[in-house]
């Protein structure tokens, strides 16, 4: 074939990628194919800015200052798939990667793979009812500027010396109280009975107290009323008498020297006329002492025996 100038030369069509082209390799002409050319740069190179296709760079690293990741409309990521083998790191250096799960993790040199924990894994992971002392909490280190983590019995001993100082602790309650009570309610100075000994100061219990107001025969006022009509002028009364407050004929009380109350019989001494109303308010009290009433409780009576004297008079 008589040399051609490469203008000269007919063009072709569609290149295929086996079509073979003249090199120099090692001082002599040798050739290839535009596959291989293509595979070279794809190992050797990346895609410069605005490139339309993505590329593979096999076993090949990617050494660079720095990497941007630059995107519109959510398009701009970093991909990272897992693979069979866990990631390394050489001296100085942090390598990112991702597990088995597909989840990132990273690695720096002389350290463990660890996790990365993104945005929301804190309210996705599993409920945590009980931690056990040992359990570490991340904590940021301000004056180191370096994460941290700090153990649940740490925290725990922290929170207790600080609320110690706001709060009384329980151990200074049980102190202020044994304080207050010392000498009081010691077993040499109290006794479970009302019964004076003679021997000093001593302070009755609860138990004591209630065993004597248990014994006591607590009795309430009675009233009665009686309507005279002729006779003998005495009235029997429903319980005995131990104690008589006041006799009252048409609302007004009566001195002792113009009745008698004895038992169960109640005498009025002065002379009564025909429907004359009698009142009596007493106690039926078999203690040896008086017992003492309210001024509600005998006013209440009182009001009772003033109505029906009103009532009565008003009926004439």
């Amino acid at each position: 074939m008589a040399d051609k100038k490469i203008s000269e030369l007919t063009s072709s069509g569609a290149i295929g990628g086996t079509e073979e082209l003249p090199i120099v390799q090692s001082g002599s002409t040798v050739k290839t194919t535009i596959n291989a050319i293509k595979t070279f740069l794809q190992n050797a190179f990346i895609p410069y800015t605005g490139a339309t296709q993505d590329t593979d760079l096999g076993n090949y690293s990617l050494n660079a200052k720095s990497l941007h990741v630059k995107g519109t409309a959510g398009s701009g990521h970093l991909g990272l798939k897992h693979q069979s083998s866990n990631i390394t790191a050489s001296a100085s250096e942090s390598s990112i990667g991702a597990n088995s799960s597909g989840n990132p993790v990273w690695k720096n040199d002389g350290n463990a793979i660890r996790t990365i924990q993104l945005d929301d894994s804190a309210n996705t992971a599993t409920n945590y009812t009980t931690p056990l002392d040992a359990d570490k909490i991340g904590i940021w280190d301000v004056v180191n500027s370096i994460l941290k983590s700090v153990t649940w019995s740490n925290i725990k001993s922290t929170l207790k010396n600080y609320f110690d100082t706001v709060y009384t602790t329980s151990s200074a309650v049980a102190t202020q109280i044994s304080t207050a009570i010392s000498g009081k309610e010691d077993v040499s100075n109290k006794q479970n009975s009302l019964t004076v000994d003679g021997t000093g100061t001593k302070y009755t219990t609860v138990d004591a107290v209630n065993a004597a107001l248990a014994a006591l025969n607590v009795v309430n006022l009675t009233r009665q009323e009686f309507t005279y009509t002729s006779g003998a002028q005495t009235f029997t009364l429903t319980q005995t008498a131990s104690a008589c407050y006041a006799v009252f004929v048409m609302g007004q009380e009566l001195n002792e020297s113009q009745y008698t109350c004895t038992g169960t019989t109640l005498t009025i001494l002065d002379t009564l006329g025909t429907n004359d109303k009698v009142n009596i308010i007493y106690s039926n009290a078999s203690l040896g002492v008086n017992p003492a009433y309210t001024k509600l409780e005998v006013d209440a009576l009182l009001a009772q025996v003033d109505a029906n004297a009103l009532l009565y008079a008003m009926s004439f």
